[in-house]
């Protein structure tokens, strides 16, 4: 008998908020970097209903993050960003 396990759906999303990227990133996401045109861009690749949750908790101002974490994020963010847009 074969059981059927819904899959989250997948979604990917994109920004160029750093502060909204290093809480996403402290919530367990990876984001890549792209460049379009000279403007880096944060991608997020995962489950469409906590990405979606975790953007509106930040912007409503109730998202719970472990403060450090969250700055160690954004410092590596910063890093990562620079490099970025140096390489060019």
């Amino acid at each position: 008998m074969a059981t059927l396990v819904k899959q989250p759906s997948q979604e990917t999303v994109s920004h160029r908020d750093i502060y909204l990227s290093a809480s996403m990133t402290a919530s367990g996401f990876i984001p890549m970097l792209q460049d379009r045109s000279g403007v880096v861009y944060f991608t997020f690749h995962g489950d469409a209903t906590k990405l979606k949750a975790i953007e509106e908790a930040y912007w409503a101002g109730t998202l719970k993050l472990p403060v450090r974490q969250a700055f160690e994020n954004l410092r590596t963010l910063k890093d990562r960003l620079y490099a970025a847009k140096g390489s060019r």
